[in-house]
Protein backbone atom coordinates (compact mmCIF):
# COMPACT_ATOMS: atom_id res chain seq x y z
CA UNK A 1 0.00 0.00 0.00
CA UNK A 2 2.90 2.16 0.79
CA UNK A 3 4.45 1.48 -2.36
CA UNK A 4 1.32 2.04 -4.49
CA UNK A 5 0.98 5.78 -2.84
CA UNK A 6 4.53 5.93 -3.70
CA UNK A 7 3.87 5.76 -7.49
CA UNK A 8 0.78 7.57 -7.16
CA UNK A 9 3.12 10.47 -5.50
CA UNK A 10 5.52 10.30 -8.00
CA UNK A 11 3.38 9.89 -11.15
CA UNK A 12 1.61 12.63 -10.41
CA UNK A 13 4.95 14.80 -9.55
CA UNK A 14 6.18 13.66 -12.98
CA UNK A 15 2.88 15.15 -14.47
CA UNK A 16 3.01 18.17 -12.94
CA UNK A 17 6.64 18.93 -13.83
CA UNK A 18 5.92 17.68 -17.54
CA UNK A 19 3.38 19.59 -18.16
CA UNK A 20 5.66 22.79 -16.72
CA UNK A 21 8.12 22.11 -19.07
CA UNK A 22 6.41 21.95 -21.93
CA UNK A 23 4.30 25.05 -20.98
CA UNK A 24 7.66 26.60 -20.89
CA UNK A 25 9.14 25.00 -24.45
CA UNK A 26 6.28 25.56 -26.35
CA UNK A 27 6.04 29.28 -25.96
CA UNK A 28 3.50 30.53 -29.10
CA UNK A 29 4.79 34.12 -29.04
CA UNK A 30 8.00 32.80 -30.63
CA UNK A 31 6.83 31.99 -33.63
CA UNK A 32 4.46 34.76 -33.69
CA UNK A 33 7.99 36.69 -34.27
CA UNK A 34 6.63 35.71 -38.11
CA UNK A 35 4.92 39.22 -37.98
CA UNK A 36 8.09 41.01 -37.90
CA UNK A 37 8.46 40.06 -41.73
CA UNK A 38 5.71 42.70 -41.93
CA UNK A 39 8.52 45.28 -42.12
CA UNK A 40 8.65 44.74 -45.93
CA UNK A 41 5.92 47.00 -45.64
CA UNK A 42 8.38 49.43 -45.27
CA UNK A 43 9.69 48.96 -49.37
CA UNK A 44 6.01 49.60 -50.13
CA UNK A 45 7.24 53.20 -48.53
CA UNK A 46 9.73 53.06 -51.52
CA UNK A 47 6.89 52.79 -53.92
CA UNK A 48 5.06 55.91 -52.65
CA UNK A 49 8.25 58.15 -52.85
CA UNK A 50 8.79 56.78 -56.08
CA UNK A 51 5.57 57.88 -57.03
CA UNK A 52 5.95 61.19 -55.86
CA UNK A 53 9.25 61.74 -57.84
CA UNK A 54 7.71 60.34 -61.00
CA UNK A 55 4.87 62.95 -60.26
CA UNK A 56 7.91 65.83 -60.03
CA UNK A 57 8.35 65.36 -63.78
CA UNK A 58 5.24 66.86 -64.07
CA UNK A 59 7.07 70.20 -63.24
CA UNK A 60 8.34 70.08 -66.78
CA UNK A 61 5.29 71.19 -67.77
CA UNK A 62 6.70 74.74 -66.65
CA UNK A 63 7.77 75.19 -70.16
CA UNK A 64 5.06 76.38 -71.09
CA UNK A 65 6.34 80.09 -70.03
CA UNK A 66 8.03 79.95 -73.08
CA UNK A 67 4.80 80.38 -74.69
CA UNK A 68 5.40 83.83 -73.07
CA UNK A 69 8.23 84.79 -74.87
CA UNK A 70 5.91 84.72 -77.89
CA UNK A 71 3.64 87.51 -76.36
CA UNK A 72 6.54 89.44 -76.03
CA UNK A 73 7.27 89.04 -79.78
CA UNK A 74 4.28 89.63 -80.89
CA UNK A 75 3.58 92.75 -79.01
CA UNK A 76 7.13 93.86 -80.75
CA UNK A 77 5.27 93.77 -83.94
CA UNK A 78 2.35 95.54 -82.62
CA UNK A 79 4.69 98.81 -82.00
CA UNK A 80 6.20 98.93 -85.46
CA UNK A 81 2.67 98.90 -86.60
CA UNK A 82 2.49 102.39 -85.05
CA UNK A 83 5.81 104.14 -86.49
CA UNK A 84 4.20 103.44 -90.13
CA UNK A 85 1.10 105.97 -88.64
CA UNK A 86 4.19 108.85 -88.82
CA UNK A 87 3.78 108.73 -92.36
CA UNK A 88 0.66 110.33 -92.53
CA UNK A 89 2.89 113.50 -91.03
CA UNK A 90 4.50 113.48 -94.49
CA UNK A 91 1.49 114.73 -96.00
CA UNK A 92 2.46 118.26 -97.90
CA UNK A 93 0.46 121.04 -99.33
CA UNK A 94 0.94 123.50 -102.24
CA UNK A 95 -0.73 126.71 -102.70
CA UNK A 96 -1.32 129.53 -105.18
CA UNK A 97 -2.41 133.10 -104.56
CA UNK A 98 -5.58 133.98 -106.82
CA UNK A 99 -7.01 137.36 -107.23
CA UNK A 100 -9.84 136.63 -105.18
CA UNK A 101 -7.81 134.83 -102.17
CA UNK A 102 -5.74 131.40 -102.44
CA UNK A 103 -5.93 128.00 -103.15
CA UNK A 104 -4.22 124.87 -101.98
CA UNK A 105 -4.05 121.00 -102.61
CA UNK A 106 -2.04 118.43 -101.62
CA UNK A 107 1.33 118.48 -103.13
CA UNK A 108 4.79 119.74 -102.73
CA UNK A 109 5.10 123.22 -102.34
CA UNK A 110 7.23 125.55 -104.63
CA UNK A 111 9.09 128.28 -104.52
CA UNK A 112 6.18 130.29 -105.35
CA UNK A 113 4.31 129.33 -102.90
CA UNK A 114 2.56 131.83 -100.51
CA UNK A 115 3.84 131.67 -96.89
CA UNK A 116 0.08 130.76 -95.43
CA UNK A 117 -3.20 130.39 -96.56
CA UNK A 118 -6.10 131.74 -94.17
CA UNK A 119 -9.30 133.79 -93.05
CA UNK A 120 -6.65 136.65 -92.18
CA UNK A 121 -4.29 136.38 -94.49
CA UNK A 122 -6.48 137.32 -97.59
CA UNK A 123 -8.67 140.01 -95.49
CA UNK A 124 -6.33 142.42 -96.42
CA UNK A 125 -8.72 145.19 -95.95
CA UNK A 126 -10.06 146.83 -92.97
CA UNK A 127 -13.46 146.15 -93.59
CA UNK A 128 -12.94 142.92 -95.22
CA UNK A 129 -13.75 139.32 -93.96
CA UNK A 130 -12.08 136.37 -95.39
CA UNK A 131 -13.57 132.84 -95.86
CA UNK A 132 -11.85 129.50 -96.16
CA UNK A 133 -13.48 126.11 -97.78
CA UNK A 134 -11.91 122.74 -97.63
CA UNK A 135 -13.18 120.62 -100.42
CA UNK A 136 -12.41 116.49 -101.31
CA UNK A 137 -9.18 118.27 -103.04
CA UNK A 138 -9.42 121.82 -103.11
CA UNK A 139 -9.15 124.33 -100.01
CA UNK A 140 -9.81 128.18 -101.02
CA UNK A 141 -9.57 130.82 -99.17
CA UNK A 142 -11.38 134.33 -100.51
CA UNK A 143 -11.32 137.89 -99.13
CA UNK A 144 -15.28 139.38 -99.30
CA UNK A 145 -16.82 142.87 -98.91
CA UNK A 146 -20.05 144.47 -98.83
CA UNK A 147 -19.87 147.82 -100.74
CA UNK A 148 -22.61 150.92 -100.83
CA UNK A 149 -22.79 152.75 -103.42
CA UNK A 150 -24.27 155.77 -102.11
CA UNK A 151 -24.88 157.65 -105.75
CA UNK A 152 -26.97 155.14 -106.73
CA UNK A 153 -28.19 153.85 -103.89
CA UNK A 154 -27.27 150.08 -104.95
CA UNK A 155 -25.34 147.83 -102.33
CA UNK A 156 -23.30 144.04 -103.00
CA UNK A 157 -21.93 141.70 -101.23
CA UNK A 158 -19.20 139.74 -103.10
CA UNK A 159 -15.32 139.02 -103.37
CA UNK A 160 -13.29 142.19 -102.09
CA UNK A 161 -11.64 141.47 -105.93
CA UNK A 162 -14.95 141.52 -107.92
CA UNK A 163 -16.39 145.05 -106.30
CA UNK A 164 -13.22 147.13 -106.57
CA UNK A 165 -14.14 146.98 -110.63
CA UNK A 166 -17.89 147.17 -109.83
CA UNK A 167 -17.63 150.21 -106.84
CA UNK A 168 -14.85 151.02 -106.91
CA UNK A 169 -15.03 154.09 -104.70
CA UNK A 170 -18.11 152.80 -102.69
CA UNK A 171 -18.11 152.55 -99.12
CA UNK A 172 -17.72 149.52 -97.12
CA UNK A 173 -20.39 147.92 -94.94
CA UNK A 174 -20.66 144.67 -92.82
CA UNK A 175 -24.16 144.43 -93.58
CA UNK A 176 -26.20 146.69 -96.71
CA UNK A 177 -29.16 149.00 -95.47
CA UNK A 178 -32.74 147.94 -96.03
CA UNK A 179 -33.63 147.92 -100.09
CA UNK A 180 -35.47 150.92 -101.42
CA UNK A 181 -39.02 150.29 -101.67
CA UNK A 182 -40.11 148.02 -104.93
CA UNK A 183 -36.41 146.16 -104.48
CA UNK A 184 -35.38 142.73 -102.33
CA UNK A 185 -32.37 141.46 -101.79
CA UNK A 186 -31.15 138.27 -102.95
CA UNK A 187 -28.73 135.48 -102.45
CA UNK A 188 -26.96 133.92 -105.24
CA UNK A 189 -25.35 130.32 -103.56
CA UNK A 190 -23.94 129.40 -106.73
CA UNK A 191 -22.38 132.84 -107.11
CA UNK A 192 -21.88 133.25 -103.30
CA UNK A 193 -23.05 137.00 -103.81
CA UNK A 194 -25.97 139.13 -102.76
CA UNK A 195 -27.10 142.11 -103.98
CA UNK A 196 -30.11 144.48 -103.03
CA UNK A 197 -31.48 145.56 -106.28
CA UNK A 198 -33.79 143.43 -107.86
CA UNK A 199 -37.88 143.55 -108.23
CA UNK A 200 -37.39 139.41 -107.69
CA UNK A 201 -34.66 137.14 -107.35
CA UNK A 202 -33.26 134.98 -110.49
CA UNK A 203 -34.03 131.44 -110.41
CA UNK A 204 -30.54 130.14 -108.49
CA UNK A 205 -31.15 132.86 -105.72
CA UNK A 206 -33.04 133.57 -102.49
CA UNK A 207 -34.80 136.29 -101.70
CA UNK A 208 -33.37 137.77 -98.11
CA UNK A 209 -34.10 140.44 -95.35
CA UNK A 210 -30.69 141.93 -95.71
CA UNK A 211 -27.22 140.98 -97.28
CA UNK A 212 -24.49 140.42 -95.28
CA UNK A 213 -20.70 139.69 -95.00
CA UNK A 214 -21.90 136.27 -92.99
CA UNK A 215 -23.96 134.45 -95.82
CA UNK A 216 -21.22 135.28 -98.69
CA UNK A 217 -18.35 134.17 -96.56
CA UNK A 218 -20.49 130.91 -95.73
CA UNK A 219 -19.46 127.71 -97.34
CA UNK A 220 -22.05 127.18 -100.24
CA UNK A 221 -20.25 123.61 -100.29
CA UNK A 222 -17.51 122.00 -98.60
CA UNK A 223 -16.28 122.63 -95.04
CA UNK A 224 -15.22 126.28 -93.45
CA UNK A 225 -12.12 126.16 -91.71
CA UNK A 226 -9.81 129.05 -90.37
CA UNK A 227 -7.05 127.96 -92.53
CA UNK A 228 -5.65 125.84 -95.40
CA UNK A 229 -2.14 126.04 -94.67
Amino acid sequence: MANLRHAVTVSLFAILFGCGSSDSSSAPPATGGAPGTGGDVGTGGASVSSTNGSGGSTGAGGSIGTGGTTAVSSGGLGGSTGAGGSSGSSAQVTCSALSTGCMCSSGKPGASDPATCSKTSVATGSSDKGGCCKGSFFCTCTSYSCVLDTSLGTCYCDTTYALKSVIPSGTKLDQCPAPKSGNKCCYDSTLNSCDCNHSSCSATATEVAACTLAQVTACASGIAVDSCK
